[in-house]
């Protein structure tokens, strides 16, 4: 039985035998059973039906279906990896296996297993072939080539070919064709142009710059607000007791006029200033804040391409100019003649061969040449040209104005190549607050001031206190000390 693209139902009859077959396959067509009809059939039960078992999915059964396969691999890899790792014998000193207490099974798919923000972790993932390897830092190297001639270049193995280091190489010709012709001007008398070759070198520059962004600083508590806490009663200073380290007259008054005391005594008044100076020391408690700084990662966060040209000089050679020509230098069809240095004085028509000196070709129709990019990135540089990064056209026509149409008498042209990478990186700085209890010894000094009134005895009277019968003490001075 068969359901076809319509939906009928078809039978398909066999041929009978005692052991039948089933009957060829219909094209176009869905195998739904199998229908096996005795011979004699008496009742229904004798006919054997065999379904097919034919599975109808849809597009999401099939989703499912595929993740149920990708999860299947994932962890039969697994599987295969920990017991990879089980049967992995690493022996220790003395030559026994060592136990192992667990496994970190990687399949290398993400990094969803390290510790990516561990300092130590600086590893590479290539998730398409599953592989770790080791984290790439892209930098610009300049290579400075130590010898400088050819045989020396010959002993060190190798020769050196325009811009090229390679093997020793011998040249023979491939094809030989002497009777090639050459093209011919038809009007050579009248329109003639030299097409020069410009070799630059470097021909090419790239590089790279690193930018430093501000550091990201994650705040983490530490001990601070609980070592504050739990030694809140113990913080301030316990005072001794103060201690006179000196104490004498500074200032002594000036003496006073003459008095009579009871005494019979003349005596004058003197005021002194009195100055004590007292120290005392305590033991300070108090919460010193340490903040611990650690460097989590340092990681590029931002990867751009430099827009304009980095500032360098090049040197060039032209050949096939125009002989005995003034040319002019064109870069990215900006004039750059101010920043052309010749040679020598066998390139120019001036008296020496300076920067922005006129440049022409001999009478060979050759030029030698450096060009210095200039400095733009600096504050007051505004008027200094700039060259965006990519192909740029390097230029030596006989042109002032480098006119194209019509051509001009004698030209050339060479493609610079340059490409630079900024790449900005940020430090992520985890800084934790915590706490010390620091106890010091401190000192602490006051100095008193005070008035002292002092009398002078300078004479006496003619009373004797000594002679008089009632009961008595003799006094030969009085101070009488006033606290101000």
């Amino acid at each position: 039985m068969y359901i076809d693209t319509a939906g009928e139902f078809k039978i398909i009859d066999g041929v009978p035998a005692e052991d039948p077959v089933e009957p060829a396959q219909l094209d176009n067509a869905m195998k739904l059973a199998v229908i096996d009809i005795p011979a004699y059939t008496f009742t229904p039960d004798d006919v054997v039906i065999k379904r097919e078992q034919t599975q109808r999915f849809t597009m999401r059964d099939i989703g499912k279906l595929q993740d149920r396969i990708e999860n299947l691999e994932y962890y039969t890899s697994l599987n295969l990896l920990e017991r990879d790792a089980e049967s992995l014998e690493i022996p220790d000193v003395n030559g026994l296996n060592r136990f192992k207490s667990g496994f970190v099974v990687d399949n290398f798919a993400g990094h969803r297993v390290g510790d990516t923000l561990h300092p130590d972790y600086k590893i590479a993932i290539d998730m398409e072939n599953r592989e770790l390897r080791p984290k790439c830092v892209m930098k610009a190297a300049k290579l400075v080539e130590k010898v400088t001639t050819d045989s020396a270049r010959t002993t060190a193995g190798y020769q050196k070919t325009g811009d090229l280091l390679t093997l020793p190489y011998t040249e023979k010709d491939f094809i030989t064709q002497p009777y090639a012709t050459k093209p011919e001007n038809i009007q050579s008398a009248l329109i003639y142009e030299y097409v020069g070759k410009i070799t630059l070198t470097p021909g090419s520059d790239e590089w790279f710059e690193t930018e430093v962004a501000p550091a990201l600083i994650i705040n983490v508590d530490g001990n601070f607000d609980a070592v504050l806490a739990a030694n809140q009663n113990q913080l301030g200073t316990v005072w001794n007791a103060w201690e006179t380290q000196w104490s004498g007259v500074v200032v002594r008054g000036a003496l006073g006029r003459i008095e009579n005391n009871r005494l019979g005594s003349l005596f004058r008044r003197q005021i002194n200033t009195v100055r004590t100076d007292q120290e005392r020391t305590g033991t300070r408690t108090r919460i010193v804040e340490q903040v611990e700084n650690q460097v989590i990662s340092n990681r590029v966060i931002a990867q751009a391409a430099v827009p304009f040209v980095r500032p360098r000089t090049i040197t060039g050679v032209g050949e096939c100019f125009r002989p005995n020509t003034r040319l002019y230098a064109f870069f990215d069809n900006t004039d750059v003649n101010a920043y052309v240095t010749p040679s020598s004085t066998s390139y120019t028509t001036d008296a020496s061969a300076t920067e922005g000196g006129a440049l022409v070709s001999d009478a060979q129709g050759k030029v030698e040449f450096s060009f210095r990019i200039p400095e733009y990135r600096f504050a007051g540089q505004s008027n200094i040209p700039k060259f965006k990064t990519g192909d740029v056209d390097f230029r030596l026509t006989s042109s002032s104005t480098n006119v194209k149409i019509p051509a001009p008498s004698t030209v050339g042209q060479v493609n610079y190549v340059a490409k630079g990478i900024v790449n900005t990186t940020q430090q992520t700085i985890e800084s934790t607050r915590n706490a010390t209890v620091v106890q010091d010894t401190v000192t602490q000094t006051q100095s008193i001031t005070s008035s002292v009134e002092s009398h002078i005895i300078v004479g006496r009277t003619g009373v004797d206190p000594l002679a008089q019968t009632r009961s008595g003490k003799w006094l030969s001075c009085s101070n009488t000390y006033t606290i101000w």
